[in-house]
């Protein structure tokens, strides 16, 4: 059985729902597929039941349009009808990872040097064609990518499309501009400097993947940004900033034939570029660290339990997933339930994977009377359980369907659509890469959690212990002087 979508109307069709109504269709969708669909998935009990991928995916995303333009450029369409809106994005395979030796920030200096306009688009013109058609843009860099997004009324595609080719091939790089946008990156630096725990907690990242592409902060060293040449800035441009590194993705509400043209008037002339240099192999160090690190800014003591994961490429990246969300991804989640009560106030999980590094990374704020030794047997017994039995039915089936539905929300808007369908494309050159997890994690069974709980929730994990200074660090003792409801309701308050 498909879901279908019933107009309110008998005289309207389904595109002309207004956008509040079609934000109700992935949750609507979920729960008919639910509904009609209670067979378990491999290795689980009959009452898990199972999302009809089949039926919620086809009334989410269209199908995907997929070309290349001569020049390499990696085209993506995807016609939502119903939408009055557009999302043009433009993936660039370039990162930090790619910065050369005593460069690092350069890539995150490159998103900022993209809207200092080009040859026919002046500086600051970017936002004001976008603006000025009520839309809005952005921009983001990580390790691996550097992407730029603008949602825009369809009337407005045209010139968006015009402004990105124009900002891909002809961007103006001065002495000038890279010395203001070198100011303003120094600017996000300091405030990121200024917020408790952060430094502390970068430092020790980056450390875990010391002497790999990933062991330094994509922001850059204000030493090294300093030193950045016009002629270093160039040659990044030109390595990178290409038709043939680059994926266009256009999802919403256009005209196909209009938007086909348009692209192959404004980005077909542009040469392919330069073949992008080749990625430096590594290996992370598997060694576990302990560290204790002082922050002055910290006004309690936080404590992280860390272990290497993998990347997004790697077939693992979905099991270890679902196994984050099962230690700690809601109230039940074996991590929350075992440490909250007795030693704990907060626990929550920040973890992530890159292109081909990631982590696991599970933060505590302890009790007034807590111990990070307790809280670490806690964590090993767990995890001890986890790699001798496997998780338990009802927990498999709750960590599973909470990270379909998850990614079915990502999917929710043109902007979601778009990132999806970029991501896929650069990491496994397959625009429906996000379809294959969600079906991926249909067949993820307790045999298969038990196995990479094994490789890799290993008792050998990393800790890290941040902890106030001056005044700050004499608190938590002396609230452990005060009667423990006293001291642990002050505690409370405080945090």
């Amino acid at each position: 059985m498909r879901a279908q979508l019933v107009c309110p109307d008998p005289g309207m069709s389904a595109h002309s729902l207004l956008p509040g109504v079609r934000r109700l269709i992935i949750p609507a969708l979920v729960l008919s597929s639910l509904l009609v669909s209670a067979a378990p998935g491999p290795g689980l009990a009959a009452s898990c039941p199972r999302l009809d991928l089949d039926a919620i995916l086809p009334g989410i995303v269209p199908a995907i349009e997929a070309y290349s333009l001569p020049n390499g450029l990696r085209v993506r369409l995807v016609q939502r009808p119903w939408e009055k809106t557009v999302t043009v994005r433009v993936a660039y395979d370039v990162g930090a990872r790619d910065e050369p030796h005593g460069r690092s920030g350069i890539a995150h200096l490159f998103e900022h040097m993209m809207f200092k306009g080009g040859h026919r688009i002046p500086d600051g013109g970017h936002f004001r064609v976008v603006r000025a058609s009520g839309g809005r843009t952005n921009a983001a860099t990580d390790y691996d990518t550097t992407e730029y997004w603008n949602t825009v009324p369809a009337r407005a595609l045209a010139q968006v499309l015009f402004a990105e080719a124009d900002r891909m091939q002809t961007l103006r790089i001065t002495r000038t501009n890279l010395d203001n946008q070198r100011a303003a990156i120094q600017e996000e630096g300091l405030g990121l400097a200024n917020l408790p725990y952060v430094g502390a907690a970068e430092r020790f990242g980056l450390a875990l993947w010391a002497g790999t592409p990933y062991g330094h902060s994509p922001l850059g060293t204000d030493e090294e940004l300093a030193a950045a040449t016009e002629t270093e800035a160039i040659r990044f441009h030109a390595d990178y900033y290409s038709p043939g590194n680059a994926v266009l993705v256009v999802v919403g509400g256009f005209d196909p034939e209009a938007t086909r043209r348009n692209i192959t008037r404004f980005f077909g002339p542009l040469p392919r570029g330069k073949t992008r240099p080749a990625r430096v192999r590594f290996e992370v160090d598997p060694v576990a660290r302990n560290e204790i690190i002082d922050d002055p800014l910290a006004p309690f003591p936080v404590y992280a339990v860390v272990w290497h994961g993998v990347g997004e490429r790697n077939p693992d990246a979905l099991a270890l997933g679902v196994l984050d969300d099962l230690l700690m991804g809601h109230d039940e989640a074996r991590f929350a339930k075992a440490v909250r009560e007795p030693f704990t106030l907060d626990a929550y999980t920040i973890s992530f994977a890159f292109r081909d590094v990631g982590l696991l990374n599970f933060v505590f704020a302890p009790r007034t009377f807590a111990r990070f030794e307790d809280i670490q047997h806690a964590i090993r017994r767990e995890t001890a359980d986890l790699r001798e039995n496997g998780p338990r039915d009802q927990e498999l089936c709750r960590s599973r369907m909470q990270e379909q539905t998850e990614r079915l929300g990502r999917l929710e808007t043109n902007d979601g659509i778009a990132a999806a369908i970029a991501r896929g494309t650069l990491f496994h050159d397959d625009p429906h890469y996000f379809e294959t997890d969600l079906r991926r994690l249909d067949r993820l069974d307790r045999k298969e959690l038990r196995r990479v709980a094994r490789r890799y929730l290993v008792d050998d994990f990393s800790t890290l212990e941040i902890r106030p200074t001056g005044i700050m660090r004499w608190l938590k003792p002396l609230l452990e002087f005060l009667p423990s409801s006293i001291g642990a309701s002050l505690e409370g308050m405080l945090l």
